[in-house]
């Protein structure tokens, strides 16, 4: 219960968090980009087996076999990988962005790369692809 519980918070923080990325190209001396204006009520997100980006966390976290070669020390067990889910509903470009040890790094990466084939989203009834970022814990509990 603790263990979904962490995946979830994590999840919301990453959520709240994407603007926090952003940067104001203006200032920098760089020249703007033209941003597209999305209509949200055209927009249907990706579905994994029929639920959402949570149930995929805890697919995830079913998945996660800790090899007895990995040290469970003081370092971090959290990987946080990037994917997308492309128009045909299999996952592409499958990285971590953030882990300190690359034993589990790669071990996240494989995990989330095995994932059943997700239902694309779609914007205005087209199918279309769409970029996610999801925790993977390694620990014992």
């Amino acid at each position: 219960m603790k263990r979904i519980f962490t995946v979830l918070t994590l999840m919301v923080m990453l959520l709240l968090s994407e603007s926090l990325y952003a940067q104001d190209s203006h200032r920098s001396g760089e020249k703007r980009q033209k941003v597209a204006k999305v209509d949200l009520n055209k927009v249907k997100e990706a579905t994994f087996q029929g639920g959402t980006i949570d149930d995929f966390a805890l697919w995830v976290d079913s998945q996660v076999d800790i090899p007895r070669t990995f040290s469970l020390s003081s370092i971090s067990r959290i990987v946080l990988v990037e994917f997308m889910v492309t128009e045909d509903g299999s996952l592409a470009d499958v990285r971590a962005v953030f882990g300190s040890n690359p034993e589990f790094n790669n071990a996240a990466v494989k995990i989330v790369a095995r994932s059943p084939k997700w239902e694309p989203a779609e914007y205005n009834g087209r199918k279309v692809s769409s970029r996610y970022t999801v925790p993977v814990i390694f620990d014992n509990e």
